[in-house]
């Protein structure tokens, strides 16, 4: 038996899951149950609770509430009426929102079933009259299957009307109507079509009792192994400037070092999905070109205008899945060599509070732009797709046409393209693709390393005793990635009346004096060949310590250069507040008792 629905019911949007509506019965103040009014089609929606991705799309990423407005109600009993006009509502009832266009559906209830023991107010309750008995449906019989006093557990209402008859009753009734009508109209609500959330204004009569459209599955196949055939089978002409450069760029390599990777500009799975009323519009005018019907183009969203290249892990990666430091250092120098964004990570990544400020700050600086809210690539993409959905809610026309099948395809793909000018814009600077990263990784190579920093090299000395010190301010390339050799620069700190690098033998109070001046407030230390840092006369944070081995005939920048993404991701991974040179070496003297 159906559940019918009380004004407890919490009902949701398609569009927007976190949506929670309720409604408020505007017909109905006698049928209770609990004490709480029964809903019937004359319901509207009073509480509304969430934020509308259609309207925020529209008001250009600035969160909207959800303004719910419902249309007709579908999907309730026809045959089950309060004052024989307004049908109940049951956990089928469902309503389109005249706002986004969202089906709004039962999400929780706090429903009863007639005639299945619960407690009903009876005295607001006159019982269903039994002259229709034999001619409901099956699953509506029941209703009639025990008297009145024992589904309720209460006393007849009739004798409670006597007893008190001040006690008002509105009645609960079924439409009077020959057993022969009622079949035929219950018979006529099974065959109905299920009302869906269409983008067309179905208003073309006979054309939409016909139309495939309603009909037609929301499911999305996203498949990227046809993605990438697709495009491998896309015609010379039809290559863009970073289709060319991507194969020049892994063409030119002797050995591949990086596997690459197909990926959908517009996410199968993680978005796409997400706008069943766009993918059902798709699949309809597939099924109209797989048809036959030669005038309809379809829409595939493994096509080769929703494809781009990436670079994805290198061929030793597996061997790195519990080593997070040497996964970095593949990506960035995968990036840096190939002006590329990395693939590998998926797209719905989120920020690690520590690393927000950073972003911010430097999003501001690179870009000149405030970023309000960061946001990872599908929830980008999701806003995008927001905007098509909802100028199609705005504009409905019947979609069954060649002409709209054209025009929605050519919605589609330029999404599409725009998305992938961000993408390829990342091999001139990789800034300039702000703000689509697919991957956490590509976001953080572009905001979340250092641009530059100072770092000092700890060497053996001519004795055990002693050390070699070398200072160099480290900065990170910024004008291009591309067609470098290396991705840091080394330079060498040298100040007036000092050496660089120098020995210090720590054995006496003036040479470690000395150091600690040296190091001023230099916070890493690498060390190179068999030296520790510990002989220092001060404590150094062993996370702000990288070992390095000896390169015997190199210079110190040589080796430096040869691990230059590992000491990126040293920086990265090892960040500090910071401290004044005077204020850093007045602290270094008071611990080390100078």
């Amino acid at each position: 038996m159906i559940p019918y629905l009380t004004e407890n019911t919490v009902f949701g949007c398609s569009l927007a899951p976190s949506a929670i509506i309720r409604c408020r019965e505007g017909n109905n103040r006698k049928v209770t149950y609990n004490g709480v009014n029964l809903l019937t089609t004359g319901a509207k929606a009073q509480v509304k609770v969430g934020i509308c991705p259609i309207l925020t799309a529209q008001a250009q990423g600035a969160p909207q509430p959800c303004r719910c407005s419902l249309g007709t109600w579908r999907g309730f009993k026809r045959n089950v009426t309060f004052r024989q006009s307004m049908p109940f509502l049951t956990e089928k009832s469902f309503n389109v929102c005249t706002v986004c266009g969202g089906l709004i559906r039962v999400k929780a209830s706090m429903n009863f079933k007639v005639g299945d023991g619960n407690d009903l107010d009876v005295s607001a309750v006159n019982w269903l009259h039994s002259a229709s008995r034999g001619e409901l449906p099956a699953e509506d019989k029941a209703i009639f299957s025990r008297s009145p006093e024992a589904v309720a557990g209460k006393e007849h209402p009739a004798k409670m009307e006597a007893e008190n008859p001040s006690k008002a009753r509105m009645p609960l009734t079924v439409n009077k109507e020959s057993p022969v009508a009622i079949r035929q109209r219950c018979e006529e609500e099974r065959d109905e079509p299920v009302l869906v959330p269409l983008l067309c204004n179905m208003d073309q009569g006979e054309k939409c009792r016909t139309c495939l459209y309603p009909k037609a599955s929301t499911e999305v196949h996203n498949d990227s192994s046809v993605l990438r055939k697709n495009y491998e089978n896309k015609p010379e002409r039809e290559k863009d400037e970073y289709d060319i450069y991507y194969e020049s760029v892994l063409g030119n390599k002797n050995e591949s070092y990086w596997t690459n990777a197909a990926h959908h500009l517009i996410s199968g799975n993680q978005v796409f999905k997400k706008y069943p009323e766009i993918v059902r519009l798709a699949n309809f005018y597939n099924e109209m070109k797989n048809s036959g019907n030669t005038t309809y183009k379809g829409y595939d969203i493994n096509g080769a205008a929703n494809c781009i290249m990436l670079i994805s892990k290198d061929r030793e990666y597996r061997q790195k899945a519990d080593d997070a430091v040497k996964k970095n250092i593949s990506a960035y120098d995968a990036m840096s060599m190939t002006g590329i964004q990395w693939h590998l990570g998926g797209h719905s990544y989120t920020f690690a509070k520590d690393e927000i400020p950073i972003f911010h700050q430097r999003i501001k600086l690179f870009t000149k732009k405030e970023a309000k809210e960061l946001r990872n690539y599908a929830e980008l993409v999701e806003n995008e797709m927001s905007k098509i959905q909802l100028s199609l809610c705005q504009r409905k026309v019947c979609r069954n046409t060649p002409r709209q099948n054209a025009a929605f395809v050519l919605r589609m793909n330029n999404l599409s393209t725009k998305i992938k000018k961000y993408l390829a814009a990342f091999r001139e600077k990789p800034h300039h693709s702000y703000p689509y990263y697919v991957s956490l990784e590509a976001f953080r190579y572009t905001f979340g390393l250092p641009r530059t920093g100072k770092i000092a090299v700890v060497k053996g000395g001519s004795n055990d005793e002693n050390v070699v010190l070398e200072k160099y301010r480290v900065k990170r390339f910024e004008e291009t990635i591309i067609n470098k050799d290396a991705n840091l620069a080394f330079n060498p700190i040298c100040h007036p009346s000092e050496i660089n690098p120098q020995e210090f033998g720590l054995s006496d109070e003036v040479s470690r004096k000395a150091c600690i001046f040296f190091c001023e407030n230099i916070e890493h230390f690498i060390e190179i060949g068999s030296v520790d840092v510990n002989k220092l006369p001060f404590q150094v944070d062993s996370k702000h310590i990288l070992k390095l081995p000896d390169c015997s005939g190199k210079s110190t920048e040589k080796i430096l250069q040869s691990h230059d993404t590992e000491i990126l991701v040293f920086l990265r991974n090892s960040t500090s507040s910071y401290a004044a040179p005077v204020r850093k070496i007045k602290e270094r003297l008071s611990e080390a008792g100078l």
